[in-house]
């Protein structure tokens, strides 16, 4: 079994060593710098990216968190204001009973 894998090893690894013996040493030499050159600037290039792309998210994240809802008391009145579609509705505040006083 073992020498069958490794049979099939040596003959895939003699077919390769012969296609490449025909491209020309300095045509690999090109290639093989090239493809260095690519991996040396395309691996910084995506950890900048990829910051760039987890900062955008976060920030995006920030201006979403802002809630639309808000109270506002218009003469005397209590009305829910949406800052986000603008809508306005008035609540209805139902009569509130005066302050206790603490007795003595």
């Amino acid at each position: 079994m073992a020498n069958d894998k490794e049979t099939v090893e040596k003959g895939f690894s003699s077919v390769i060593h012969a296609l490449l013996s025909f491209i020309p040493a300095n045509v690999r030499n090109m290639v093989g710098f090239f493809s260095g050159m690519v991996l040396v600037l395309a691996v910084p290039i995506a950890l900048i990216l990829g910051v760039m792309i987890l900062y955008y998210a976060k920030e995006r994240a920030k201006v979403a968190e802002v809630p639309c809802w808000q109270l506002q008391v218009i003469n005397n009145r209590v009305f829910k204001l949406n800052s986000c579609t603008g809508d306005v509705s008035e609540v209805k505040v139902g009569p509130s009973s005066p302050p206790q006083k603490k007795g003595k």
